[in-house]
């Protein structure tokens, strides 16, 4: 089976792990969407590529601006292309779109994959004759964002695929609520633990105070719950010594952090409201002793499937798409959603307790080395890609 794989900037953490499951199976070529808005936040921090307004091989693109162990995901694709675009409304973007349809046309695939939704890939879907299915990640357009395009881009490409893939059962109720989609059409395929940021070899500084770390990491927005962490953090404050609270990410849109209030007990607070470079990532992660989570709304998270797959301890609002990786991975711990109270007794059971600091990390370390999410996503996407076809 031979199947095109169009990724976007935005979902790039998720995309090595994806396609190195996917090779696996089928004859796979992989493209990247490359705009130049959204290819300056892209999550590999990957430069903005050389080439020009076209379709270009991409292999020594990733090979030169990657760590190995990020760039050997995409060893087992057939290709891997970049596909250029001017700004929107740029005429120009017809090139890079003819480009894009002479590709698919040459190699004769029998699946098109959207991995996510952009205004572009939507008009290239318009143009494409054979079977097309798409990964949708939110059914709408995700809470404290305003993206016309994308919102636009969602109703499009969801109306006219063959075949959706949500990556939680949440998600494929809440599409199929707001959509009306059939039963048929839509399979909820998980995906397995994020592991691409440890191919960035950032030194684990070493603490001489036996300084603990909370980290509440990723865009920064209103359905973030991190009202609530901020309210928390005094509670946790005095009742563990030195601790360091840390939270780390880009502001979307307008939003703007709740005020904070000076620490006892030696700790600290942190704050670094920019997008962070993979390194930066890398090093937050390794040295925090436990993530926050306090969402209010969302369908899944990468960040909890990247504390899984650097096997952190972590502590999530008791939602429903939270509920359900939990239940899956048997890794974390929920407290009660908007409740700041019962997340700071729930950090401070963790932080009080290095024995169950130290078992929960054994157990998700364990979880990682038997996991097979990732090869059933291989195989699950592998069926949908049968039935997109035979329909």
């Amino acid at each position: 089976m031979r199947i095109i794989y169009y990724c976007l900037p935005g979902l790039l953490e998720h995309v090595p792990q994806e396609v190195s499951a996917l090779a696996e199976r089928v004859e796979l070529h992989v493209v990247f969407e490359v705009s130049p808005s959204a290819w300056a936040n892209n999550l590999l921090d990957l430069p903005y590529p050389a080439q020009g307004i076209g379709l270009h091989d991409a292999r020594d693109f990733l090979r030169a601006n990657l760590p190995t162990g990020a760039a050997s995901h995409f060893s087992k694709a057939r290709s891997v292309s970049l596909a250029v675009y001017p700004k929107l409304y740029d005429p120009r973007g017809m090139i890079t779109l003819g480009k894009i349809l002479l590709h698919i046309r040459s190699l004769r695939p029998d699946v098109v994959h959207f991995d996510g939704e952009s205004i572009r890939s939507a008009v290239l879907s318009l143009f494409i004759d054979i079977p097309v299915v798409l990964n949708v990640h939110e059914p709408t357009v995700p809470m404290g964002s305003s993206l016309p395009t994308l919102a636009l881009a969602k109703r499009l490409m969801i109306s006219r695929c063959k075949q959706i893939i949500v990556h939680s059962n949440t998600c494929r109720n809440a599409l199929m609520a707001k959509r009306a989609i059939d039963d048929d059409r839509i399979t909820a395929i998980p995906l397995g633990p994020l592991e691409i940021y440890k191919a960035w070899n950032g030194k684990r500084r070493v603490s001489n105070s036996g300084e603990k770390v909370v980290l509440l990491l990723g865009n920064l927005s209103i359905r973030k719950g991190i009202d609530v962490f901020v309210e928390a953090i005094p509670k946790i404050a005095g009742s563990v010594r030195n601790v360091a609270f840390v939270i780390a990410g880009r502001p979307v849109g307008r939003y703007e952090l709740p005020k904070t209030c000076r620490l006892q007990n030696g700790s600290r607070l942190e704050l670094i409201t920019r997008r962070l470079r993979c390194t930066e990532l890398a090093k937050l992660l390794r040295e925090s002793t436990v993530l926050v989570m306090p969402y209010r709304e969302i369908m899944q998270s990468g960040v909890l499937l990247t504390a899984i797959g650097f096997a952190k301890p972590f502590v999530a609002s008791n939602i429903e798409g939270l509920r359900e990786q939990v239940e899956i991975f048997q890794s974390g711990t929920l407290f009660q959603a908007g409740n700041p109270e019962d997340l700071a007794t729930r950090v401070v059971e963790l932080l009080q307790n290095l024995d169950a600091l130290a078992s929960a990390e054994a157990r998700m370390a364990r979880l990682l080395a038997t996991d097979d999410t990732w090869d059933l996503f291989g195989q699950k996407a592998h069926e949908v890609w049968e039935r997109a076809t035979s329909e």
